[in-house]
């Protein structure tokens, strides 16, 4: 933990009960605040299950490493996230400094008046727009530099979209 700052786990859904509990015990508890800790899985492709691995072991990262409070880590993260529309006097402030912490198993309604960048920061959310300013993380991922490629196996693996024109 001292000499690695970066913890990277491949392959998560892969990961057995014990190997859990040892990552956790090591990385985990919310005890170093500097250290980032990112896993990666394939919720379709789990191939160790006479090992108790499983695809649900995903979604259990939150929980496995919990923030220093003990709280499980947000799923979806804003922080200090601003977008601007057009430049000059044209430009338009559709979010402006917005931060919020979405953890596992939360329902979180955004209400506002039409114009108040309520589309605009779910299109943020879901990758589908980059901001002008902030980042983005989704299940500890930083959105913000990923390739289109990248992007998409995020979206396609961790958040659901129901557009307005759909619902």
């Amino acid at each position: 933990r001292g000499r690695y700052r970066v913890v990277l786990l491949d392959e998560y859904q892969d990961t057995g009960y014990a190997q859990r509990v040892l990552l956790s015990s090591l990385f985990g508890g919310g005890v170093d605040e500097e250290l980032a800790l990112t896993a990666v899985g394939d919720p379709i492709q789990s191939i160790y299950g006479w090992r108790g691995a499983s695809a649900t072991n995903l979604p259990r990262f939150t929980t496995d490493f919990p923030l220093p409070d003990g709280s499980p880590a947000p799923v979806l993260e804003l922080r200090d996230v601003g977008r601007e529309h057009g430049r000059g006097e044209a430009t338009v402030h559709a979010l402006d400094g917005v931060s919020l912490a979405i953890p596992h198993g939360e329902f979180v309604a955004i209400m506002g008046p039409s114009g108040s960048g309520k589309s605009t920061l779910l299109n943020l959310a879901g990758g589908l727009d980059s901001p002008t300013s902030g980042e983005v993380i989704v299940e500890g991922k930083r959105l913000g530099g990923l390739t289109r490629a990248s992007l998409a196996q995020v979206r396609r693996r961790a958040i659901g979209y129901v557009f307005q024109s759909l619902n």
